[in-house]
């Protein structure tokens, strides 16, 4: 990810394939530190791309469950920030709002300084994706679970 940061396309797919090796617990918390930053890198660099964004939102959304070492590393890294930043970027885009609204929900979860961080500009966002992609059964589930956290 870090050779080739300029590249949409690879950073798409490298998102990608953290999310899905991330849904294994020992790779979660071997991924880490060095992970978390690619994807939140990745983020900050391709804002504009909406598939980034979708890929990277799942990632860290795969990262943070069930991983408090994780969450915190996150938000440590501008996760946060980054995964709201991309609801604003692509409002209509149900995959990204989908997968951010996820990534939010992990990431409060039993952590008490993220939900107080996410309710800052977290809330607006999930609320403003909720209205804006009603027929999208995935995003009213996911919001509706991050709200809940």
């Amino acid at each position: 990810m870090e050779r080739h940061g300029e590249s949409a396309s690879v950073q798409e797919k490298a998102c990608w394939a953290l999310a899905i090796l991330a849904v294994n617990n020992d790779n979660r918390a071997t991924i880490g530190t060095a992970g978390i930053r690619a994807v939140v890198a990745a983020m900050e660099r391709h804002t504009e791309s909406a598939e980034v964004q979708e890929q990277a939102c799942a990632a860290l959304r795969s990262l943070a469950y069930k991983n408090d070492n994780n969450s915190v590393k996150i938000a440590a890294s501008g996760g946060i920030p980054a995964v709201v930043a991309a609801m604003k970027w692509h409002v209509e885009s149900a995959a990204v709002q989908e997968n951010a609204c996820g990534a939010l929900r992990n990431l409060a979860w039993n952590n008490a300084k993220n939900t107080a961080m996410i309710g800052r500009a977290g809330i607006p966002a999930i609320v403003s994706a909720m209205k804006r992609h009603t027929e999208s059964a995935a995003v009213q589930e996911n919001a509706c679970a991050a709200l809940g956290s």
